[in-house]
């Protein structure tokens, strides 16, 4: 008989052991697969669905008036969602929009962009530290994580009502149970009544209860990867996060009873979650504890955020190195007090296999005039997008690069809005005119970006009108590149501005472009070539060759 009962526990524990040991070795390989995953995408572009509407979500609420932020037109001019794209290999929810809201806000304080290389390097040169934060980060990626900027800034995390009220109903069972006990068996009766109430109450609340749920629970999440990354050591330890820790331990526990419902689908789990939901109903736990949290939660919106900001900026650092780490070349921005932009071999990051060109502004601003299609607009694009990169992520697609802190400002895009009915012309002019106010009030240097100004109207009064304020802006405290076709604009505003030009040649296979930027005036035009090129007819060729010697006295090349 004892040899029997021995034999049952020795059963019961190898039973146990082996479980224990299967749960050990999933969790080993779960680990074990998702190091292997971060291995092997470093450094290679995540090309995964990104909803932009909720990544930007912290960027809309966070944005202030100390540090100008890129604005719609700007970042619609220089692709900065595609840009993020590239760079955006974040693991966490938190990272994306953090990283997001970094891109579209470049700072003007160096001290701050040197903190942030010193974690990308880190990250670079420390490959087991980057995958253990990895790790971490890995555990706030759930698709409602999106949701905290909201608890920071947004949500009224208003206290339940009528709180009194739903005290009382709370121990209103204990009260009926005594009452039964020691004066009169009939107070029983009344414990059906009871509950019907709190059930009804309890049913009310629980879309409340859902909607806060996830967001709460990723709080103490945060709170707990944020905790485990600062003892990883090094660089990661020297924020000051202690305070904010303390302040969520009451949280975790609240958090926890909150959130403890059924997810299993077998007989006895059921059983569990469905007397765990009576006894929730029969003192209103769940609105009482969603209440604690509530209270937490609005009471430590600081607290949250800092956490928020430090699990941020780790997964983008992170981020950033690996983006780094996928490019042919790239430098650190050097930053001077001089207002100039000089680069070597700089090239647009979304462009494979870019041509390289290098420009040294001297302290004058920068006309370009060149050919269709030659490049002139993609090398605009380029030097106002590689200023943001040089003070958000402190990287530059260059060989090297120079210039002071720049707030960038471009109107590339324009287009007519039927929905306003705004036309061409008046879009552009309100843009431009943005800039002339920016050029008055700003105190930092202003890099405006501009292509074909005032394209919308006659080419008198474009040329009239857009010398007019490209000498304005000239004189202001800003660096100004603008691209157009008109070659008069080089004449009147040499004085001013450097001039230079990209072009073409013509060979046997048609026009061939080199996107070389050269020192100078274009001498030749293509617009009437490439009519050529696309089959237009012989006679509408020979007709505008024809004009163009007489009205202008400019003899074509064949």
């Amino acid at each position: 008989m004892l040899i029997d009962i021995y034999q049952g526990y020795f059963i019961l524990f190898l039973i146990l052991g082996i479980c224990i040991t299967a749960i050990l070795v999933l969790i080993r390989w779960k680990r074990s697969r998702l190091l292997k995953g971060l291995k092997s995408s470093w450094s290679k572009e995540d090309t995964r669905f990104r909803d932009f509407n909720q990544i930007s979500a912290y960027h809309r609420s966070a944005s202030n008036e100390k540090h100008p932020s890129v604005d719609k037109t700007t970042s619609s001019d220089l692709n900065l969602h595609e840009v993020y794209s590239k760079i955006d290999r974040c693991k966490s929810r938190v990272g994306q929009q953090y990283l997001y809201s970094l891109l579209h806000s470049p700072v003007f304080d160096e001290n701050v962009l040197k903190e942030r290389e010193i974690l990308i390097s880190l990250f670079q040169n420390n490959i087991d530290l980057r995958l253990r934060t990895q790790i971490e980060l890995w555990k706030l990626n759930k698709h409602l994580t999106y949701s905290i900027p909201n608890l920071i800034f947004d949500w009224a995390l208003e206290p339940i009502k009528y709180r009194l009220f739903v005290f009382i109903l709370s121990i209103t069972p204990v009260l009926l149970v005594l009452l039964g006990m020691y004066y009169s068996g009939s107070f029983y009766l009344l414990l059906p009544v009871s509950f019907l109430a709190n059930l009804i109450v309890h049913y009310k609340n629980k879309p409340k209860l859902r909607f806060f749920m996830t967001p709460f629970a990723q709080i103490v999440a945060l709170s707990e990867s944020s905790k485990k990354i600062e003892n990883l050591g090094g660089a990661l330890s020297l924020f000051d996060l202690e305070k904010a820790h303390q302040k969520f331990k009451s949280l975790k526990l609240t958090q926890f009873l909150l959130t403890s419902e059924n997810h299993e689908h077998n007989e006895f789990s059921s059983f569990v979650a469905l007397l765990l939901e009576y006894i929730k109903i029969t003192f209103l736990l769940e609105i009482n504890l969603l209440d604690r949290c509530m209270k937490i939660a609005s009471s430590f919106r600081e607290e949250i955020h800092e956490l928020y900001k430090y699990i941020g900026l780790i997964d983008s650092c992170i981020s950033i190195a690996s983006y780094r780490q996928g490019l042919d070349f790239y430098c650190i921005p050097q930053f001077g007090q001089v207002a100039r932009i000089k680069a070597e071999d700089i090239v647009h990051p979304l462009i494979k296999d870019c041509v390289a060109n290098s420009i040294n502004t001297n302290e004058k601003n920068v006309l370009i005039t060149g050919s269709n299609m030659s490049g002139k607009t993609t090398f605009i694009r380029t030097v106002a997008l590689n200023a943001i990169l040089a003070q958000s992520i402190h990287t530059v697609c260059a060989k090297s690069y120079e210039t002071c802190f720049l707030n960038v400002s471009s109107s590339i895009g324009i287009s007519d809005d039927v929905l306003l009915g705004k036309s061409y012309y008046l879009s552009e002019l309100e843009s431009v005119y943005n800039f002339i106010e920016r050029s008055d009030e700003s105190g930092t240097v202003n890099l405006f970006v501009m292509d074909e100004l005032f394209k919308g109207t006659n080419t008198a009064e474009r040329i009239a009108a857009g010398q007019a304020v490209l000498e304005y802006l000239g004189r202001g405290n800003n660096i100004v590149f603008v691209s157009t076709h008109d070659l008069e604009l080089s004449s009147l505003l040499h004085s001013s501005y450097d001039l230079y030009h990209f072009s073409e040649e013509v060979n046997n296979t048609g026009l061939c472009f080199d996107h070389k930027i050269k020192k100078g005036v274009l001498k030749t035009r293509n617009a009437i070539k490439l009519l050529s090129y696309f089959g237009f007819p012989e006679e509408i060729i020979r007709s505008a060759n024809t004009y163009l010697r007489s009205a202008h006295n400019y003899e074509p090349t064949e």
